[in-house]
């Protein structure tokens, strides 16, 4: 299949990403012997990351698409589930997920650029979603479960052109229990490149997550309200 994306949006993701990338490397700088006998895994945990954010920009990048395919289980979502919550542990804030799929169900994924919007939609919640300070009463639940779409539809905010509702998908939800998102503007205007609802962003976590909805014919929800936001990705199980 052609790469959906536009040239422009290609370009931008490497320029852009590069924000995110900077902070993981002086992290990994930091980590002190003391710390890493502690915790032997720290270093492979924002090591994987890191390489993740590589494999999205190139994948992103390509004009047409030469990544492979990976099939993958329950168990290899688990561990990037893990992955997350091993990196975001430090902002002491409670981290948990759920993985509903059947045993049997196997499926063709792009698990980096999964992975890469799961870190983003955590690290968001985290750093922004959890605006009010009380970041140790905070929690953020990843899940993964199977889904098919039904008549109610009202809380997507982005739907891919050359992938329809029907059929069955796997959904990625990030749920949090933080302010939620603004109420000055529609819910779609956050996926725009530079818009942002927090002082410290910079408008790239949420264009970056739709730019691979895009790419991975998948779709998008948000659901907001104060204690309880939900941000979806719908990844479609019989993608060729």
């Amino acid at each position: 299949m052609k790469n959906p994306l536009t040239l422009e949006e290609r370009n931008t993701v490497p320029r852009l990403i590069g924000h995110d990338l900077a902070k993981q490397v002086y992290t990994l700088s930091q980590i002190t012997d003391k710390e890493v006998k502690k915790n032997p895994d720290i270093k492979n945990h924002i090591t994987e990351h890191i390489m993740s954010f590589f494999s999205s920009i190139t994948i992103l990048t390509q004009y047409d698409e030469r990544c492979s395919l990976f099939k993958r289980n329950k168990n290899d979502i688990k561990s990037k589930l893990r992955i997350i919550s091993a990196v975001s542990d430090k902002n002491k804030t409670k981290i948990s997920y759920a993985v509903q799929l059947d045993d049997k169900l196997w499926f063709n994924t792009r698990i980096g650029l999964v992975y890469s919007v799961l870190y983003n939609l955590t690290k968001n919640s985290i750093s922004h979603g959890l605006d009010w300070g009380e970041k140790k009463n905070g929690r953020v639940h990843l899940s993964a479960s199977e889904f098919k779409f039904s008549k109610d539809i009202s809380n997507l905010v982005f739907i891919s052109d050359e992938k329809g509702l029907d059929g069955h998908f796997i959904r990625f939800n990030v749920n949090d229990n933080g302010v939620g998102f603004p109420k000055d503007k529609p819910l779609s205007d956050y996926l725009k490149l530079g818009m942002t609802g927090s002082k410290s962003g910079i408008g790239f976590g949420l264009y970056y997550v739709t730019l691979v909805c895009k790419f991975l014919r998948s779709h998008m929800s948000i659901d907001s309200k104060k204690g309880d936001t939900n941000v979806s990705i719908y990844h479609p199980l019989n993608l060729k």
